[in-house]
């Protein structure tokens, strides 16, 4: 039985190539969620254009040129021009001017859990619900398996223990903590450096150990 104390030293492959997977892992997502907004028109008139989450009246918003706008509602079957805020859009209906939350797709179990873009797993949420169900995810815990609160509910440790991860895996390659000043000693220069000078410098330095293997091995 593995020990929950123990901790997981990240070996060089793992750290070097956590990089080009987050950003695959990233792109994936960025695609479902474009696949899943085609479907936005149709789940607002399921739920007769309302929040699933608040129940607030929502609207759905199309950019004329791209992500800067200018920007169009669709109101009751009818196109106004809007100005988009973070959460709200203004128009004009009936001579009156109408604040109201805009829609977004939503995905009741996230995709960083597993979520696909089924239609029982999407719906339309105002942006406020959208973001807050963001920060706060319903099936992860919020406490870390130390016991200790994590910063945020998404993340897989609390920052004791992440950075009593990244303080091995520093010691791992060589480099030596000084307790005095609170900083790290490079093993190959001798200079001392903060925590998060020598983690950069050390992700570079494992990057073009990379790079040179590659080269070597391509011959």
């Amino acid at each position: 039985m593995e020990d929950p104390n123990s901790v997981n030293i990240p070996t060089e492959n793992e750290f070097m190539s956590s990089a080009p997977l987050a950003k695959a892992e990233k792109n994936r997502r960025s695609r479902l969620r474009s696949q899943a907004r085609k479907r936005l028109p149709k789940l607002l008139e399921e739920q007769n254009h309302k929040c699933k989450w608040c129940g607030k009246e929502i609207v759905q918003t199309i950019s004329i040129n791209g992500r800067v706008g200018p920007w169009i509602v669709i109101y009751k079957g009818e196109n106004k021009l809007a100005i988009k805020s973070p959460n709200t859009v203004l128009f004009e209906y009936n001579q009156k001017i109408i604040r109201m939350p805009w829609a977004t797709i939503d995905h009741i179990k996230p995709l960083s859990e597993g979520g696909k873009n089924e239609k029982c797993n999407l719906c339309a949420a105002c942006t406020s619900c959208n973001n807050e169900r963001s920060r706060i995810s319903p099936t992860k815990s919020i406490v870390c398996f130390c016991g200790k609160k994590k910063a945020r509910r998404r993340h897989e440790k609390c920052n004791s223990c992440k950075e009593v991860e990244i303080h091995s895996w520093l010691t791992l390659h060589g480099w030596k903590k000084d307790v005095l000043q609170n900083a790290w000693i490079d093993p190959l220069e001798g200079s001392i450096l903060n925590f998060c000078k020598a983690c950069r410098k050390m992700g570079e330095r494992v990057k073009l150990y990379d790079d040179i293997l590659r080269s070597f091995n391509s011959r």
